[in-house]
């Protein structure tokens, strides 16, 4: 579960370095995408296992 969210976290710092001093669009660019999709499916995992875990233990 937490690997997920840690996903998510690199995913969002990647997007931010994306803007931060690097030179030439494409690799902006490249960057940016890279990191919003690694933000959001770790983010997506991380809900979805959090989902499965509260329902084995039969809480919500």
């Amino acid at each position: 579960m937490w690997q997920n969210t840690l996903n998510g976290v690199l995913g969002l710092i990647l997007f931010v370095l994306a803007f931060v001093g690097l030179t030439g669009a494409a690799l902006t660019w490249t960057l940016a995408i890279i990191g919003l999709l690694i933000a959001i499916i770790g983010f997506s995992g991380s809900a979805g296992t959090r989902e499965i875990y509260r329902e084995q233990r039969g809480t919500r």
